[in-house]
């Protein structure tokens, strides 16, 4: 038998008495290329199921609010042209098409994990979108 995590490699050899139970990391090979455009600065936050509230509105509230301070450090750290003003979270809800492919002509992408194996998360890694997760010290709480 094969798991895409070695968690879930254990959890399978453990629930169904296999004596050895591998772990493969999904490689996403059947994605095909990005498609789609979006406008610059717009960062995609995927909708979870254990989200009871608008992310990509606090996202954009927060950005709204703190713009000033925001485009100093961009400034100050990068030195690229980017401007915080152009900066919009869209809601993966929102999208008429969700796919993996259309998500990946983003900018970014936003992910709070739910699960301990996301499948979602590999394929947007494989079409080489940075992803932004809550840091480690953060991550018991999802």
């Amino acid at each position: 038998a094969v798991s895409s995590t070695r968690f879930l490699a254990e959890q399978v050899r453990f629930q169904t008495g296999a004596p050895r139970v591998y772990a493969a990391r999904p490689l996403a090979a059947y994605l095909g290329p990005v498609r789609g455009k979006s406008s610059d600065g717009e960062v995609i936050v995927l909708r979870q199921p254990s989200m009871f509230w608008n992310s990509a509105c606090i996202l954009n509230s927060m950005a709204r609010m703190n713009m000033a301070e925001l485009e100093a450090t961009i400034q100050a750290k990068s030195g690229h042209a980017l401007r915080a003003a152009s900066l919009r979270f869209v809601a993966s809800e929102e999208l008429a098409d969700a796919s993996s492919e259309a998500i990946a002509a983003f900018k970014a992408c936003v992910i709070f994990p739910y699960d301990v194996s996301q499948m979602r998360l590999y394929e947007l890694y494989a079409l080489s979108l940075p992803l932004f997760v809550p840091e480690r010290r953060q991550l018991p709480s999802y």
